[in-house]
C-alpha cells in the first residue's frame, strides 16, 4: 500500500514540469514590463498594472503549488494547510480585483467577468476544498490540483498574451 508521500512522489514529474512553466511565463511578464516600461508607468496606465499583477499572482500559484507538491516526505498537513492558505490568498487576491473594478468604476465585459473573475474564483475555491481535504489525511481529491495549475496557467498565459500584444485587457482595460 502505498504512503501519502509516495503518492504525492508519483506526481514529481508534472510538479518539475508546471513549476518551470510557470516561472518561465512569469520572467516573460518581467520581460514584456521591461519592454514597455513607459506604457506601464503612465498614470494613465494603472490599471495596465493592476492586471499585470493580477497575473504574476497566477504564474506565483502555480510555482508555490509545484514547489509544495516537491517537498520530500510530505505529509498530509505540511502539504494541506500551505496549499489552503495560498487558495485564501487567492481567493482575497480575487475578492480585491472586484474591489478595485469596482473603486475605479470600470466597466467590464460579461465575457470579461468570466474570465478574469469567475473563472480564477472557481479555481481556487477548487484549491482549497482540495487542499482542506489533503490535510485531512486524503488523497481522493490531489488530481483536482491538475485543473488547478493548468487552469492558472491557461488564464495567466492569455492574460500575458493580452498583457504583451494588445498592452491591454480586452474587455476591462480598453482604450
Amino acid at each position: 500500500m502505498n504512503t501519502f508521500a509516495d503518492t504525492i512522489h508519483q506526481w514529481e514529474t508534472f510538479y518539475f514540469a508546471t513549476g518551470g512553466i510557470g516561472a518561465t511565463l512569469a520572467g516573460l511578464m518581467f520581460v514584456a514590463a521591461a519592454l514597455h516600461f513607459q506604457r506601464f508607468q503612465s498614470q494613465n496606465n494603472v490599471p495596465l498594472r493592476a492586471w499585470s499583477s493580477y497575473t504574476l499572482a497566477h504564474f506565483a500559484q502555480v510555482i508555490l503549488i509545484s514547489l509544495l507538491f516537491l517537498v520530500p516526505a510530505q505529509t498530509p498537513a505540511g502539504l494541506g494547510l500551505p496549499l489552503a492558505a495560498s487558495a485564501s490568498i487567492g481567493l482575497l487576491t480575487f475578492l480585491a480585483g472586484i474591489a478595485y473594478v469596482v473603486r475605479k468604476r470600470q466597466t467590464v465585459r460579461l465575457y470579461s467577468w468570466a474570465l478574469y473573475f469567475i473563472m480564477p474564483a472557481a479555481l481556487y475555491g477548487l484549491m482549497l476544498v482540495s487542499a482542506l481535504r489533503v490535510a485531512g489525511g486524503y488523497a481522493d481529491l490531489l488530481p483536482l490540483f491538475v485543473i488547478v495549475i493548468v487552469g492558472l496557467l491557461a488564464l495567466g498565459a492569455q492574460n500575458c498574451w493580452n498583457l504583451v500584444v494588445h498592452q491591454r485587457i480586452p474587455g476591462v482595460t480598453e482604450g
